[in-house]
């Protein structure tokens, strides 16, 4: 009976796999993404590799660099056993030669500013303290990356002494591009070097010994890949790194040992998936209804769509209402969320998204053709832009939205110009508004979330949507954007005050029925999920799960300090996935 595969306790592995670009210089490549997930799948098995499933961080189409960096860092620091770094994607040079690996907002022209550098890559690997490094890295000029990991003449990695060793194996040698098949044929193929190398893994070497080691391994590779007029691989091992045994032997298969009980590592709800920077900020997200679609706001005005092969754009062109007394430089300059994308919706049927626009427009986007329709600003135009919101009905006939103001209007989307405006009655402007999931009643949350004020000055009303008729003011409370969420079950509506506090409602009586708190760093959203599952975002960089039917929390997730509050969050319809915006984008698929 063999040994059983895997990596000592404390290892881990990140597959990062960028298959779609912002600009057109770097062109798509579906077959990275393929990559990731077919060497998570071969890492996994349990007769092969064997690594735990939870060891393994997949990172695909990152957005920013910075925050690329940060993870990779923060993983290597963690990391006492293996630490394995895999790349997919494209890499480029720098003007002096330089090896940068791209993410999707790279651009040619700024590849060290915009992109990964190797150097940087290379110094998080040398501080980790784990006791083997490997790096496979499938992209082009990744021969490089061997003459920036092992420092001058070599000896770069001979003064780190407790290290015991890295390996690296990459796609090509120096100034030689990677390859891939064209990209009609990449819907389910992985890069050439990467489906190679799972091929020979899977199928075995009948004149090795089980394990094999990455030593092994690579002269096969490196012939194979040859004799089909692929480009040439390279290697470079120090210390034991490339005796590390990646997987069991195949063509010599033995019943395999049961793996003995893993050492428990941090506990994890769920895993970081979409870093996504545009402006620096994102204001609001939202799930489509089939939730296969992340829709996210970001604060240069950008909206983004988010599948699972990348995003699309759409963009609003920022209109001056005040042309002629000030330029609209001077407006962003005085306020930036001018130019913003503030919040974000879509429609019941998922062919429409309506973003609530900084400069007091709403956008109707055809989701199919990219077409814009633009409704008109709600009177008096502000250009705070502290507050603005959007709500569809259920029906998808009607749109609430709000705009720096104690008025509200619900368009009626057959008759655009139609519909009624609404007033709460105080001087506090709207910060959010959401329909119940009948339909009926709409909820809308006033105060602005001005911190300065106290917690009363705000109202928390319901509507009639048929009559536009005030139903009742439940309380005076001052409430920030994304603070209102019905439960999918239409039993129980939550309220976030200023101050941190939610507050559960009976629907049916109208009455509080508890309150939520969260940390001390204070709740700053709220999003509803299925059934009685509702999602809270701190300033800490926490969502907390809660139960509203027994008032409890039941998990617990992080973004990480480094990203700070929470602005924005949501649930898909399922409530298997959670989006939280604020400094980055960040999804997790719950457990």
């Amino acid at each position: 009976m063999s040994t059983p595969p895997g990596p000592p306790d404390d290892s881990r592995a990140v597959l990062i796999g960028v298959s779609a670009y912002e600009y057109p210089e770097f062109p798509a490549i579906p077959a990275a993404r393929n990559s990731v997930e077919q060497m998570r799948e071969l890492l996994t098995d349990p007769a092969l590799c064997g690594w735990p499933a939870d060891w393994i961080e997949p990172i695909v189409n990152p957005l920013s660099a910075n925050h690329l960096a940060g993870q990779l860092t923060d993983l290597a620091e963690a990391t006492t056993g293996v630490l394995l770094l895999y790349y997919a994607g494209h890499g480029t040079l720098a003007p002096r030669g330089d090896l940068c690996l791209t993410v999707t907002s790279t651009r040619s022209d700024r590849p060290k500013i915009t992109g990964l550098p190797w150097e940087t890559v290379a110094e998080l690997l040398r501080a980790s303290p784990a006791r083997v490094r490997i790096v496979i890295l499938d992209c082009c000029f990744a021969g490089q990356a061997i003459e920036a990991l092992a420092g001058e003449e070599g000896t770069g990695l001979a003064d780190i002494t407790h290290v015991q060793g890295v390996y690296t194996l990459t796609a090509t040698t120096r100034n030689r591009t990677a390859h891939v098949l064209p990209i009609e044929q990449q819907d389910s193929a992985c890069t050439s070097f990467t489906g190679e190398l799972r091929d020979l893994i899977r199928t075995g070497l009948p004149d090795k010994p089980s394990p094999l080691t990455l030593g092994d391994i690579y002269p096969v590779l490196r012939s194979r890949l040859q004799s089909k007029g692929l480009p040439t691989p390279n290697q470079r091992g120090t210390d034991t790194a490339g005796q590390f045994p990646l997987a069991r032997n195949a063509a010599t298969a033995m019943p395999v040992a049961p793996r003995p009980p893993v050492r428990p590592g941090p506990q994890r709800r769920g895993r970081r998936a979409v870093p996504l920077v545009g402006s620096g900020d994102v204001y609001a997200v939202a799930f489509s209804p089939d939730g296969l679609t992340l829709a996210s706001a970001e604060g240069d005005g950008t909206v983004r769509l988010w599948v699972d092969d990348g995003f699309t754009t759409f963009r609003h062109t920022v209109v001056n209402p005040w042309a002629g007394a000030k330029s609209l430089e001077q407006v962003v300059a005085f306020n930036p969320r001018f130019a913003a994308a503030v919040d974000v919706a879509f429609s019941p049927d998922g062919t429409s998204l309506a973003v609530a626009n900084g400069d007091g427009t709403i956008s109707l986007w055809d989701i199919a053709t990219g077409v814009e329709n633009t409704l008109p600003r709600l009177n008096p135009v502000e250009w705070n832009t502290a507050t603005a919101d959007v709500a569809f009905h259920p029906s998808g006939e009607v749109l609430a939205s709000t705009y720096d103001s104690a008025n509200f209007r619900m368009w009626d989307l057959a008759d655009r110009p139609a519909g009624m405006t609404l007033n709460t009655g105080s001087g506090n402007w709207v910060g959010a508004l959401v329909f119940d999931p009948s339909g009926a009643v709409l909820a809308t949350a006033s105060g602005n979330g001005n911190r300065g004020n106290t917690v009363e000055d705000g109202r928390l009303q319901l509507w009639d949507t048929a009559t536009g008729a005030s139903l009742v003011t439940l309380a005076h409370t001052n409430s920030l954007p994304h603070s209102l969420a019905y439960c999918s079950d239409g039993k129980t509506f939550a309220n976030l005050r200023n101050d941190g506090i939610i507050t559960l409602w009976d629907v049916r009586t109208g009455e509080s029925a508890a309150a939520l708190t969260g940390n001390v760093s204070g709740i700053a959203c709220i999003a509803a999920g299925p059934g009685d599952l509702l999602a809270s975002g701190s300033g800490d960089g926490t969502v907390t799960l809660w139960d509203t039917a027994d008032h409890k929390s039941v998990g617990a997730l992080s973004m990480g300090a480094a990203n700070a509050t929470i602005r924005c969050l949501a649930v898909s319809p399922d409530g298997k996935t959670v989006a939280a915006g604020g400094a980055v984008l960040t999804v997790w698929r719950l457990v």
